[in-house]
C-alpha cells in the first residue's frame, strides 16, 4: 500500500476492489482518530481558547445534533474551509518535514 505505483494499486483495486476500500477505510479511520488524539492533547497542554476554532468534545454542553439543525449554512462552510486549510497546513508540515528529514539522513 505504501510502497506501491499508481499501476500496482489499481491491479490491487481491480482484483479485490473489497479489501482494497476496506484497507483504506481503516487506514483513513487511524488517521482521523490519531489527529483528533493529538488535539485532545494539544488542548490539555496549550491555555484554555487558543483552540477556539475546534469544538470542546469533553464539554457536558455541547449539543452536535442541535447544533446542526439550528446553525445556518455558512456557518457549516466556514468551517469546512478552516478543516481544508488546517489539512492543508498539516499535510504541507507533514510532507516537507519527511522529504528533508529523508533528503538530509540519505
Amino acid at each position: 500500500m505504501f510502497d506501491a505505483s499508481a499501476a500496482q494499486r489499481v491491479r490491487a483495486f481491480n482484483y479485490a476492489p473489497l479489501v482494497f476500500a476496506f484497507i483504506h477505510w481503516t487506514m483513513g479511520l487511524m488517521y482521523i482518530f490519531y489527529v483528533s488524539s493529538l488535539f485532545f492533547f494539544v488542548r490539555d497542554v496549550l491555555r484554555p481558547g487558543v483552540l477556539w476554532f475546534l469544538q470542546d468534545f469533553n464539554d457536558p454542553d455541547y449539543k452536535p445534533v442541535q447544533e446542526m439543525i439550528s446553525m445556518p449554512v455558512h456557518t457549516y462552510i466556514q468551517r469546512l474551509m478552516v478543516n481544508v486549510v488546517s489539512w492543508l497546513v498539516h499535510n504541507d508540515i507533514r510532507l516537507s518535514l519527511f522529504s528533508s528529514l529523508l533528503y538530509n539522513y540519505t
